[in-house]
């Protein structure tokens, strides 16, 4: 450096100043600067937790009263609108009878105090179709058939049903369904 002259001598040092602030920012003030707002991120998520917690904490006794008598419900049997059981019979009673669900849903209920009902596609063989409408037909629950659409598909031993399965009132004898609506 004792041969350049003065200006080239200035230029060397603003060079390898600005060297040194390029490096200096890529690998120590932007990796600072991430960590900082990781930091801050845990920071808002951690004190988002301690604020949903403390609002658990301030309504605990409701929630276990309504816990406690949701439980008490869920093990009182033999309600007539609980479509989960109803859902857990008609799936129960086409495994035993051999039958494949395709689909399974609960239908919208339409008036306070209706009794839940369930739009079953089923896939099987004569036999086993049969076998579980009559299972359906005397089940303990009181479920019955309101409509039945049969129809045969490409292989003649495979048949496709859709069902609309409603669980009868108890105060009303079950009733056999009607096969309206049955396609072959």
């Amino acid at each position: 450096m004792k041969t350049l002259a003065p200006r080239e001598k200035a230029i060397a040092a603003s060079a390898a100043l600005l060297v040194a602030v390029f490096l200096g920012n890529r690998f120590l003030l932007l990796p600072l600067g991430d960590a900082w707002r990781e930091l801050d991120d845990r920071a808002t998520v951690q004190e988002s937790r301690f604020r949903r917690g403390r609002e658990l904490m301030a309504r605990g006794d409701r929630i276990r009263k309504e816990y406690a008598a949701l439980a008490q419900a869920a093990a009182a049997p033999g309600d007539p609108r609980d479509a989960t059981a109803l859902l857990k019979d008609v799936e129960t009673l086409a495994a035993s009878a051999g039958v494949r669900i395709r689909d399974l849903r609960p239908t919208p209920e339409e008036g306070k105090g209706k009794l839940p009902s369930i739009s079953v596609t089923v896939e099987s063989s004569w036999e086993p179709l049969a076998r579980l409408l009559r299972d359906l037909q005397s089940s303990p629950r009181l479920l019955r058939v309101e409509k039945a659409t049969i129809q045969s598909k490409a292989e003649a031993a495979v048949l496709t049903a859709q069902l609309l399965i409603v669980r009868a009132p108890l105060d009303e004898p079950e009733k056999p369904s009607s096969p309206q609506g049955r396609k072959t």
